[in-house]
């Protein structure tokens, strides 16, 4: 359940609850996902504030338990109704809402996108994402390293972190009859849907290939920008490289120039036996 809590394992047509946990509700909205073979869930709302943490289903203690952060690094603040992905040993979360400390019953868009590394436990701000009420919706889900937003009317949007891109397709008329309130799963290659068949008053599984699922491709936009200083970083080299080599160039001129006034007046002579060194006078 994505409000904290509960466990249901399906079996043999049997629902039963195995963890000994309780119905907490103070995780509404956060996102479950699976790493290493255990689930996770981060952030989430129950009673005015939003969780700004990670835990995972102990399926020897079968309890939930909390996973620490890397001390003294930046960290998001808790949202919930996140967009979230796993690729690897790495967890993604964007484009949450937060509760506004002036007004609890309010909720902000946080377009941040942030990045957790599971094998420092370390968070690291990626960037600033499009502030886009399209971008902030619990109907998406992944397909293999991207995710695939359902929420915008007559649009599809496949959202690619990796690529720093979003890209817009038509809905073509099978995914308007999809249910509202049940998501499509994609395993290997093919996408399993529920649609709404009104003509039998009934849900039908459908199957779809990855490759037929979308529509006519729209436009593409970047995702997040990741501030000045990183979108230029090569530009701030080069300028920082060239400022250097024109100062270390002025110092080196003035130090010549030195050098050639003092040859001027200080003389070295070495023979056998006397040396001698001019200072306007001769001293043997």
């Amino acid at each position: 359940e994505n409000i904290g809590g509960g466990i249901i394992h399906y079996n043999n047509g049997l629902f039963r609850k195995i963890d000994n946990s309780y119905a907490h509700r103070l995780q509404f909205g956060s996102s479950l996902f699976v790493y290493n073979n255990l689930i996770h869930q981060y952030g989430g709302y129950g009673f005015f504030s939003n969780r700004d943490f990670i835990t995972y289903y102990d399926t020897t203690l079968k309890s939930w338990e909390l996973i620490n952060p890397l001390k003294n690094k930046e960290m998001p603040i808790g949202t919930s109704a996140n967009f979230s992905m796993i690729k690897g040993d790495y967890f993604y979360v964007f484009n949450g809402y937060y509760i506004d400390k002036q007004d609890r019953k309010k909720n902000n868009l946080l377009n941040e996108l942030w990045q957790f590394n599971f094998k420092n436990n370390a968070w690291k701000k990626i960037g600033i994402t499009n502030k886009d009420e399209h971008l902030s919706s619990f109907k998406y889900f992944q397909m293999e390293n991207k995710l695939i937003n359902l929420n915008e009317k007559g649009f599809i949007s496949v959202i690619d972190i990796e690529n720093n891109s979003v890209k817009k397709y038509k809905k073509t008329d099978f995914i308007q009859k999809m249910a509202d309130n049940i998501l499509p799963i994609y395993n290997k290659d093919f996408i399993y849907c529920i649609i709404n068949n009104p003509i039998k008053n009934k849900l039908e599984l459908y199957i779809r290939k990855k490759d037929d699922f979308l529509g006519e491709y729209v436009e593409e936009k970047k995702l997040y920008s990741a501030g000045f200083f990183d979108e230029n970083k090569y530009l701030i080299l080069f300028i920082g490289s060239f400022m250097l080599a024109i100062g270390g160039f002025i110092i080196y001129n003035k130090n010549r120039r030195k050098i050639d006034l003092v040859n001027k007046y200080i003389t070295v002579k070495n023979d056998k036996t006397h040396l001698f060194i001019s200072f306007g006078v001769n001293i043997v």
